[in-house]
């Protein structure tokens, strides 16, 4: 379940080429985007993960999600 919308993903010509290479680099990086749009903020320091929940509190206070 996604908690908020991504908008236009965009990609670097580097991650392209390797996401073009290989179907397991393209689906490690779209479980990557996937953990990150559910709210799973990987391995960050606390204070990041806190921005990034505020982050989301905010635009639910806004009605943006």
């Amino acid at each position: 379940m996604n908690l908020f919308r991504t908008g236009l993903v965009m990609t670097t010509p580097g991650i392209m080429r390797i996401m073009s290479a290989s179907k397991e680099a393209t689906d490690a990086i779209q479980k990557c985007l996937e953990r990150h749009c559910s709210g799973d903020w990987g391995d960050m320091c606390d204070g990041d993960k806190q921005l990034n929940q505020d982050s989301l509190d905010e635009e639910r206070e806004k009605g943006y999600t």
